[in-house]
């Protein structure tokens, strides 16, 4: 490392005019650098558009079937009694329920007893439980062992779908074993050996019974009080008995539907806003760091706006295209949803308005379009936003790789200039010197 004299021979401040000198040395270094940032906000444009393609992937998942695309409102006349809801499978209808019976599950209560921890009171033997058809279970007691308590810890753990828990009436404690499903077929049966007396007369204090109800003059049993298989899409939960039929209705849900679309619409105008704001023109330039003019997000807009704006081929009904149903292109790309033109089709024909959405044999529709779309541009291994975002992670690394070195260039050309400078300082020390001697010789 050569000494550095620091202009004492020539009166140069040569630390400053290196530093000056660097700096501009430096300058390459600070453009790979600006064009890092630049790449990174690219990626950054990138990411944000992905995602909200991704939303917008989820929102059409949630409409690209039958069921999803139309939503059906289920309606009883009495809540009290039985409530109702109903999928986008259901069909509209009107019908009369009455509620005559209720499901419910077994409850057998043993004998009652003065302590639930106390031993020598629930007698011996082995007590065998058998639910519905299952196989028995058999829970082996002794009262030498065994208090209340331990015969219900016994029972909670051998495997049989019933449980057992004690309970005090403010006097004596009762062993209640309750079966765990309701319904005639998950009665509890037992042969009981022991003081528990629970296969006694009396002892059953609610039966396993199924559900009955009497819809348009048909009596249909049930083992829950959740019909789910009664009406195609409809789920009834029965809540009372009532004397007298109880009104239900199915109908379609214009407002369910409009939601669901309102939300494509919404999640499909972001993506649109965000692509199209790289190529907008406000008057001045966008810089280095935006996508104005990126060959992959034009393509992308333009896919996604000719899925939104053609005809559904394969369809043959009344609507055919998004603009039929309310749904129309603005000047600037973005979707707009008419709630009365769309509420006004899907009263007409709630089934057309879904197919327009779903994929059906036959036909492919736009939320199931559009699904294919964003599977196709962000393909983990070939997706063209994977790609693009790969092309961009490229050019990083190689601007890294260019600013190491760069960095290493600079180093040797700051150890170039130091040597320069201190043997101009040396050249300058010996001339001075040699002047000075020349100096007094003269005199």
């Amino acid at each position: 490392m050569p000494v550095s004299f620091s202009g004492l021979s020539s009166g140069l401040d040569t630390q400053a005019i290196i530093a000056q000198l660097m700096t501009l040395e430096r300058i390459p270094i600070q453009r790979v650098e600006q064009r890092k940032t630049d790449i990174g906000q690219q990626l950054t444009t990138l990411a944000d558009i992905v995602t909200k393609m991704k939303t917008l992937q989820e929102k059409v998942l949630a409409m690209d079937a039958i069921g999803e695309a139309r939503t059906m409102l289920a309606k009883s006349g009495d809540e009290a009694v039985f409530e109702a809801t109903a999928s986008g499978d259901a069909e509209p209808g009107s019908f009369g329920i009455q509620v005559d019976r209720l499901a419910s599950a077994e409850r057998t209560w043993s004998k009652a007893f003065a302590s639930k921890t106390a031993l020598g009171l629930v007698g011996t033997g082995d007590l065998v439980i058998t639910v519905g058809s299952d196989a028995p279970k058999t829970i082996s007691i002794d009262q030498a062992t065994d208090s209340l308590e331990s015969v219900a810890a016994k029972i909670n753990a051998s495997g049989a779908r019933a449980s057992a828990s004690i309970l005090y009436d403010g006097t004596s404690y009762f062993l209640v074993v309750a079966g765990k499903d309701s319904g005639t077929a998950n009665g509890i049966t037992f042969d009981d050996p022991t003081a528990l007396d629970l296969d006694v007369a009396g002892a059953e204090k609610q039966a396993a019974l199924d559900s009955k109800i009497v819809m348009d003059g048909q009596i249909i049993y049930r083992p829950t009080n959740v019909l789910t298989d009664v009406l195609k899409g409809v789920s009834v939960r029965l809540k009372k008995v009532q004397a007298g039929a109880v009104g239900l209705t199915v109908d379609v849900d214009p407002a369910g539907m409009r939601a669901r679309a309102q939300a494509f619409v919404d999640a499909y105008n972001e993506v649109a806003r965000a692509i199209g704001a790289q190529f907008a023109w406000s008057g001045k330039s966008k810089g280095q760091g935006s996508l104005a003019g990126d060959a992959t997000l034009r393509d992308q807009l333009n896919r996604l706006q000719n899925i939104v704006t053609s005809e559904v081929t394969g369809l043959s009904g009344r609507y055919t295209a998004l603009s039929e149903i309310g749904i129309s292109t603005s000047k600037d790309g973005t979707l707009k949803l008419d709630a009365t033109e769309f509420d006004k089709a899907a009263r007409e024909d709630a089934l057309g308005v879904a197919k327009l959405f779903t994929r059906e044999t036959g036909s492919k529709g736009v939320a199931a379009q559009i699904d294919d779309e964003v599977k196709s541009a962000t393909d983990f291994a070939s997706g063209r936003f994977t790609l693009r975002r790969q092309g961009l992670d490229a050019r990083v690394t190689q601007a890294d790789k260019d600013v190491a070195r760069l960095e290493a260039q600079l180093v040797k050309t700051e150890e170039r200039l130091r040597a320069q400078f201190t043997a101009l300082e040396q050249l300058m020390a010996a001339l001075n010197t040699q002047g000075g001697f020349l100096q007094g010789i003269g005199r």
